[in-house]
């Protein structure tokens, strides 16, 4: 077990999940709620791991949930490395970590949410996609208590910057008013980031406009002295990382410009029942 003291967030740690979860609790407040414990884990499971250390590391995840100070409700989410079904991998392969996986919703009667959004297709929901052969799958996922729920979403987040291959989720839930089913949002709707540059493949067609950009980068830097500027304290160096910063953004704005920024269609919440 994970021995936390009398006080959740304790130093103490064991190995299977030192550097893969990050937890705390949140105190919620409402007009229409008597204040609630929201225990928040973020989480980066094991990638193919032996399936004992595999165990470990959930067991241990629910150890860590379930410990006092009981919280009144939770969330997981994170890169998890599991799909759950065969329409979350595009080489219809079950994951070898499910079944693990799912003795963790069992034992802790979870919401997976992934699993409610019943029209998943990993051609544009998934969360990672390999640099390398470009596999997709549903592997970045949310897990949620079943009380007191009222209602969750997730989607994927499809115009994220990041020197990633992954792509960010967003996450919606509500949970029961004091009166009646009044739903009362815990999690604040994320603003979406800036459209990312369109940065082009290199190729015969799009040389010029690399040599368009590297050209205003270089007149840039030399028209504001940026080369021969002398670094001798912290102020400076920011200056001069803030100065190339905006250039090269300059640049890329004016080359290439940016992608059409991404506009979610939110659905309205509905109660999902479970079998």
């Amino acid at each position: 077990m994970w021995e936390m003291g009398s006080s959740f967030g304790s130093e103490e740690k064991l190995p299977i999940l030192q550097g893969r979860v990050v937890a705390l609790d949140v105190i919620l407040a409402s007009s229409s709620l008597a204040p609630k414990v929201l225990r928040l884990l973020g989480i980066y499971a094991p990638c193919n791991a032996a399936q004992e250390s595999l165990r470990s590391f959930w067991s241990e995840i629910w150890s860590l949930i379930s410990q006092e100070p009981f919280p009144h409700l939770w969330m997981a989410a994170g890169d998890f490395n599991v799909t759950m079904a065969l329409r979350e991998r595009s080489s219809g392969a079950l994951s070898p970590e499910a079944l693990i996986y799912q003795d963790f919703l069992t034992a802790s009667d979870a919401l997976n949410l992934w699993s409610l959004k019943h029209d998943v297709d990993v051609n544009s929901d998934y969360t990672l996609r390999s640099y390398a052969n470009g596999a997709k799958s549903v592997v970045d996922r949310a897990v949620i208590s079943s009380s007191p729920i009222f209602s969750a979403s997730i989607q994927t987040q499809r115009d994220f910057l990041g020197a990633t291959d992954h792509r960010a989720i967003h996450i919606s839930a509500h949970i029961l008013g004091s009166e009646g089913p009044s739903l009362v949002p815990f999690l604040p709707q994320c603003s979406l980031p800036p459209p990312r540059l369109l940065y082009p493949y290199l190729s015969s067609s799009t040389k010029a406009k690399f040599d368009d950009f590297a050209g205003r980068v270089d007149r840039e830097i030399a028209d504001q002295g940026l080369l021969t500027h002398e670094i001798v304290s912290l102020d400076e160096f920011e200056f001069v990382y803030c100065a190339l910063s905006k250039i090269l953004l300059s640049a890329g704005d004016d080359v290439f410009g940016r992608r059409r920024a991404f506009s979610p269609q939110l659905q309205p919440p509905t109660i999902s029942s479970r079998d």
